[in-house]
């Protein structure tokens, strides 16, 4: 049997791809245009409240159905939901939420808890079995603090002091845990 030498790079890196790149833009070929597509959310604490982020963009694969969608649900005074997944399915659990946080308000005639809307939503969305594709990241201030909860669609949930969330969620993710740090001012939250 012939044997079969194969050369092993030394290096960590190599810059093959680096080359071909240099000589394609020469030759006067220029790299293709990037695009963006997908939902990306964010939530961080800080130390009095909770800076919250999304885009605005509606995609569904590569195709961009709407560069102007609400992503940022207003839920009560001091909760707010962001949403990724399937747009109706957002759109229709943060409004459901929203009446029933209401209602919950006038009857007791005090702010909703956070923790109370995260359960609220956590048991409808664990009936439909992830059937439903809302991805929720619930946040607000109340007389506990700050909170950021993250939702899955089959009902799971994990409070944590910063989240991002999306198909740009991995990105952004990495710069929140670079740059955070516990009892934050709220400029160096926004940066």
């Amino acid at each position: 049997m012939a044997g079969l030498a194969c050369e092993q790079p030394t290096g960590g890196f190599v810059f093959d791809n680096c080359r071909r790149n240099e000589l394609l833009l020469s030759n006067g070929v220029l790299p293709g245009k990037i695009h963006k597509t997908g939902t990306t959310i964010a939530a961080i604490t800080y130390k009095d409240g909770v800076v919250i982020a999304a885009d605005s963009r509606c995609t569904a694969g590569n195709i961009i159905f709407d560069d102007n969608v609400l992503k940022i649900h207003r839920l009560s005074d001091n909760i707010y939901a962001l949403g990724a997944g399937t747009s109706a399915d957002c759109d229709f659990q943060t409004r459901l939420l929203e009446s029933q946080l209401e209602l919950l308000k006038l009857n007791q005639d005090r702010q909703v808890r956070v923790a109370t809307a995260v359960r609220k939503i956590q048991q409808h969305l664990f009936r439909y079995q992830g059937h439903l594709g809302a991805y929720l990241i619930i946040v607000g201030v109340d007389v506990t603090g700050s909170h950021i909860a993250t939702v899955h669609p089959h009902g799971s949930i994990a409070f944590l002091p910063f989240i991002a969330s999306g198909s740009g969620g991995y990105t952004s993710l990495s710069v929140i845990e670079d740059r955070f740090k516990e009892n934050m001012t709220e400029d160096e939250a926004n940066n």
